[in-house]
């Protein structure tokens, strides 16, 4: 889902073991990575060599 409640944060973070903000770290990460996914929807070879990128950061 776009908006996750605080509740359920907490809970991902419990079963995960991590902190909440750690798991709003990673849906943030997650949602801008998404973004920029989407404004290289045109171009398939500028977004394989950004993932192979980001696949060894």
């Amino acid at each position: 889902p776009e908006i996750i409640k605080a509740s359920r944060i907490k809970r991902i973070a419990r079963g995960a073991g991590v902190e909440h903000k750690d798991v709003k770290e990673l849906l943030k990460y997650y949602r801008m990575t998404k973004g920029m996914m989407k404004g290289f929807s045109g171009n398939r070879k500028l977004r394989k060599s950004l993932m192979k990128q980001l696949k060894f950061t």
